[in-house]
């Protein structure tokens, strides 16, 4: 049994992918609303988010690219997940949300 190389075709133009990829992810895009929300004066300490089922189906991402997001504002101390309650903002949200938009 021999295995066939398969052949390709050279890439001549950058048409033969489509557009520019969108180089920030969905779960940075998430992540970046959350927060956003929160300076706003849109989510206050002690709130919850929206469920993850809600979340994906509002939004049209996927339940990885929710999940993630939680887990980096949680690893920031911007979340607190309580199982079986759901995802709170909060009541003292980590310094790190304020010391990421003061050096902007």
């Amino acid at each position: 049994m021999s295995l066939k190389r398969l052949t390709t075709l050279p890439i001549t133009s950058k048409e033969s992918f489509g557009n520019s990829i969108d180089r920030s992810s969905v779960t940075l895009q998430l992540l970046e609303r959350i927060k956003t929300a929160l300076i706003r004066g849109e989510l206050l300490p002690g709130d919850y988010l929206p469920f993850e089922a809600e979340l994906t189906q509002t939004l049209g991402i996927g339940k990885s690219s929710v999940r993630e997001a939680i887990k980096m504002l949680q690893a920031i101390g911007i979340v607190e997940v309580k199982r079986g309650q759901g995802t709170m903002i909060c009541l003292e949200p980590g310094v790190t949300l304020v010391d990421h938009e003061d050096r902007h």
